[in-house]
This record gives structure tokens, sequence and C-alpha cells, in this order.
């Protein structure tokens, strides 16, 4: 479920997502990172006002170094 709202959260946005789809890029980044910090890096993205794949990998990897979201 979590990953689902990830993915429909990115496609009803309308997130540049470059050349892969948004399942693609949930799928990629669920080798590193829990579903639970995909879908609030997906929110904070958006509270952000950064429409891009990009800015929610780059979210994800600050969290990363600080171990926390």
């Amino acid at each position: 479920v979590t990953v689902a709202h990830a993915v429909d959260l990115l496609t009803h946005y309308s997130f540049d997502l470059g050349t892969d789809s948004a399942n693609q890029l949930v799928d990629r980044w669920l080798n590193h990172y829990s579903a639970s910090w995909i879908r609030w890096a997906v929110i904070e993205a958006l509270y952000q006002g950064r429409y891009k794949a990009i800015s929610v990998d780059q979210i994800l990897q600050l969290w990363h170094r600080r171990q926390h979201p």
C-alpha cells in the first residue's frame, strides 16, 4: 500500500520522471530505502514544490546520510 501510494503521488502530480516510469523508480529506490521513506520523500518533495524524481532521490540520500528522515 505504501509503495502504491508513492507511485500514485508521482503519477498524479506529474513528477518529471526522466525516462523511467514511476514503478521503475520506486522499484530502484526500494533496493536502498524502505517503502515508508520513499512515500515520505515524495510527500516532502511535494511540500517543497520540487516535482522531479531527482528531488526525491536527493531527499532520500540526505536522509540516508543522517540515518533518519
